[in-house]
């Protein structure tokens, strides 16, 4: 008996002493996060961005279609790679799902396109909705998505992992800001499914077919634009804070890959000083804000500023390309943005589009793809409800805001409104009654 009690002891003991060395959280986490680190560890593991949930790449394949006129949605499934195909992408939380998709949604069924049935109705056109794949951040969101999917034939994915809230958080609570991260991940994981993704905010309203144009402009990555304060200014890229020994040991292959890229203008550098770091140097003095920007952002684009302001980059609307150096570029950004919440960067210094702006024409140039800004005329970004137009908040009203307009993101200052005031807009832009 004695040594049956010695024995249950040692048992006991090590159980215990092996409980106190495990982890305290092991990721994914299936509960609510509770700072902005979590959140960052619950997108990117050590391999990366955190691998799809199941069926989301089936889903992606299911509903991305070929941009060659007379061919059907999901006809490009995985058996034909050489064809090229779009899919549109949003995530959405329960509120925003039960609030804003359905408008997202009811805008892109409006979009028919000639050359396939029309939903499920054989009708001679289909409509962008069934090309359309919505990410709910909680199993509640899924399944208001499913039952949006009766209706409008998108598919729904679950991210029951993402840790999003399902309340209306804003700027700066670290879930408006994880949201960011996690987008970015559902991003990298469409991209590998070798489909262009034109990811669209939930509360983006359609009024035309966009792609023509996103052809059009040859561009591996486009963006919308907008006026301060709802949208941020290219600025210099540096990498989070390091050893100053780790940060020059890289900067000769740095400096190399950005002198070396297509489109980048060469500048005759003193001899002692790289132009990386004389770059940087500038952008501490606060005399380069837009170095890296204008080297790989459309020149075209650019010239369109406003007289309310120059645009500033906003990623509500936002197109990829699938080739390798653009997945590469979202890939990083991603790993830019969670090394810096992992290490307690303030939510402003982790907010997804101020680091795309910074961040991704530093890698463009270096990769020497082609970054463009889109005609802010075509592709418009509202700031707040006083900029609808339609009651001629805008600039020349209704006809000079929205009268050439193919889609319209209806945002706002970041923390000034919620999902709930978003509403009213977008059922303003499709002429739906608010009720």
């Amino acid at each position: 008996m004695l040594v049956l009690t010695c024995i249950a002891t040692l048992v006991y003991a090590s159980c215990h002493g092996e409980a106190a060395q495990a982890p305290v959280s092991k990721y994914p986490l299936f509960r609510p996060l509770l700072n902005l680190s979590e959140a960052a560890q619950q997108t990117v593991s050590r391999e990366g961005p955190r691998y799809p949930d199941a069926y989301f790449l089936d889903n992606i394949r299911a509903c991305r279609a070929p941009y060659a006129p007379g061919e059907h949605a999901g006809q490009a499934t995985s058996h034909d790679e050489c064809v090229r195909t779009y899919t549109i992408l949003t995530l959405a939380n329960t509120l925003a799902m039960n609030r804003l998709v359905p408008l997202l949604l009811e805008s892109l069924h409006r979009v028919e396109l000639p050359g396939g049935p029309h939903d499920t109705g054989g009708a001679a056109n289909r409509s962008l909705a069934i090309n359309t794949v919505v990410v709910g951040a909680t199993h509640e969101a899924v399944a208001a998505c499913k039952r949006l999917q009766q209706l409008y034939g998108n598919q729904c994915n679950t991210d029951g992992s993402s840790g999003l809230d399902d309340g209306d958080k804003r700027f700066p609570d670290f879930h408006a800001v994880a949201f960011g991260m996690s987008k970015l991940k559902h991003i990298v994981n469409a991209l590998t499914a070798n489909t262009d993704v034109l990811w669209v905010d939930a509360d983006v309203v359609f009024l035309g077919n966009p792609f023509p144009e996103l052809l059009a402009t040859g561009a591996d990555i486009a963006f919308t634009t907008a006026t301060a304060p709802c949208g941020s200014p290219a600025a210099a890229w540096s990498e989070p804070e390091e050893e100053e020994d780790e940060e020059e040991e890289g900067e000769k292959g740095e400096e190399a890959a950005i002198n070396g890229s297509a489109g980048e203008a060469q500048q005759p550098d003193s001899a002692d000083e790289p132009a990386l770091k004389r770059r940087r140097r500038l952008a501490d003095d606060g005399d380069a804000t837009a170095a890296d920007a204008t080297a790989a952002t459309d020149a075209n684009a650019s010239a369109e500023a406003t007289a309310s302001g120059p645009l500033n980059c906003n990623t509500g609307i936002a197109f990829f390309r699938s080739t390798p150096g653009v997945l590469r570029c979202v890939y990083s950004l991603l790993l830019d943005m969670s090394k810096r919440a992992i290490a307690g960067a303030p939510p402003d210094e982790v907010h997804e589009r101020a680091r795309f702006a910074a961040f991704m024409p530093h890698c463009a140039g270096a990769l020497g793809l082609r970054l463009v800004a889109l005609p802010p005329g075509r592709f418009v970004t509202l700031c707040g409800a006083g900029d609808r137009g339609a009651e001629g908040g805008g600039e020349g009203g209704q006809e000079g805001k929205l009268g050439s307009a193919v889609v319209v993101h209806a945002t706002a200052p970041l923390g000034s409104v919620g999902i709930r005031e978003k509403e009213p807009v977008m059922k303003e832009l499709l002429g739906l009654a608010d009720t």
